[in-house]
């Protein structure tokens, strides 16, 4: 469980530090040790191997400060990414990047990824430094972070928490849920038993629903790799840039061609680090969420205004395609792909609706005068799978 260079925490502790008193709090109190006696005494961990293992992830974190109740869900994206990164060395020339997953402070709900290089001198490499030598740095280190900002950490939860308690629960768990789903069902059936239960969260950890916490896991490690999947693909600049591994025609913007390549990154981190039977629904519920939220706030007089809502859309089919694909084309796989067509229309087309109405911030409340669904998102899943069906890819 050793963490990653001295560098990266230094950035990141002091990053936390610095919000902590920009918010006129004291650092004390935020300490690993001030945050785990409030658990304690909260019974948010009341297990004694819960405890100990979140103390192993103290030694593990790139900063004293970071929350913990988060350092889990780092800790084993982390994990998965880099299981992800070892599987596919026959495939992709992912380069050999290191890297941490940490909070950043702010309540925006994105995440980003920051590289820099910095010369250091490392006497093994340069010689004696004594007398009149002159020294030269001889290594150069790359501090990559995958910042999760504060916002999109407790959206997250809001989300993966109010999906299994309206179509998880009922069903009994998620792969209950996927079989019972036939693929004929309404959209609008979908989004209003979004809308029967509020958005919130309720009891200290939900344990009832280990589903929701598989999700939740599910899509930081999506968010997680995509963003890895930044620095891999050399887009912040400290490793060569590769090409994308999938053909996105000569026409495609390059902002919209990286996330895009990005998002393969993140994917793959899903499906080799926590297998994909049930996990590919987090990265469904993350685009799906932020189309819904592009869409809530479009004019839809204004083309820059609509063109980030179809950014979103664009990416949520490429992914769920993408997807579609590669498991009908492993001779093993084909049997995954059934679930994914019946479901996947239904549940970004809810789920998106469900955001741009409102549901997640509780107003408006579309109940009053019926909701007005608009099928845009279902109907463009359902469309590319209908052209797999047709093609023989699915």
């Amino acid at each position: 469980m050793q963490q990653n260079a001295t560098g990266r925490l230094k950035t990141i502790e002091n990053r936390h530090r610095e919000a902590i008193e920009n918010a006129g709090l004291n650092p004390a109190d935020f300490l690993f040790e001030a945050q785990l006696e409030r658990a304690r005494d909260s019974g948010f961990w009341g297990d004694d191997a819960d405890v100990e293992f979140i103390c192993r992830l103290a030694d593990w974190s790139p900063s004293r400060y970071e929350l913990i109740e988060l350092l889990p869900l780092y800790y084993f994206a982390d994990k998965h990414i880099r299981v992800m990164q070892g599987m596919s060395a026959d495939r992709f020339s992912y380069p050999a990047v290191e890297f941490s997953v940490a909070t950043e402070p702010q309540q925006l709900v994105t995440a980003y990824a920051s590289s820099r290089r910095s010369a250091v001198v490392d006497p093994l490499v340069s010689g004696d430094a004594g007398g009149d030598s002159e020294v030269s740095p001889e290594v150069v280190e790359h501090e990559s972070i995958v910042w999760m900002h504060a916002g999109l950490m407790n959206t997250l939860k809001v989300l993966t928490t109010h999906f299994a308690r309206t179509f998880v629960a009922p069903a009994g768990d998620l792969p209950r849920f996927l079989n019972l789903v036939t693929g004929t069902e309404s959209p609008r059936e979908f989004l209003e038993r979004l809308f029967q239960s509020r958005a919130n969260l309720s009891g200290p950890r939900n344990h009832a629903l280990k589903d929701a916490e598989l999700l939740l896991m599910a899509s930081v490690t999506f968010i997680a790799g995509h963003e890895v999947g930044h620095i891999y693909l050399g887009h912040t600049g400290v490793t060569k840039p590769l090409s994308p591994f999938v053909s996105l025609g000569n026409e495609m913007p390059t902002r919209q061609a990286d996330e895009w390549a990005a998002d393969g990154v993140g994917l793959t981190s899903l499906w080799d680090g926590m297998g994909i039977d049930h996990t590919w629904i987090a990265p469904l519920l993350f685009l799906a969420l932020n189309s819904g939220w592009a869409a809530s706030v479009a004019d839809t007089d204004e083309p820059e205004s609509m063109e980030r809502v179809y950014d979103w859309v664009r990416r949520l089919v490429v992914l769920v395609r993408n997807l579609v694909i590669n498991l009908f084309r492993n001779g093993f796989e084909p049997r995954r792909v059934e679930p994914i067509l019946r479901c996947a229309p239904l549940v970004a087309g809810a789920v998106h609706e469900w955001v741009r109405l409102g549901g997640l911030t509780g107003k408006p409340n579309p109940r009053r005068g019926g909701i007005n669904f608009d099928p845009f998102v279902y109907q463009a899943v359902k469309d590319v799978f209908n052209s797999l069906r047709r093609s023989g890819s699915a």
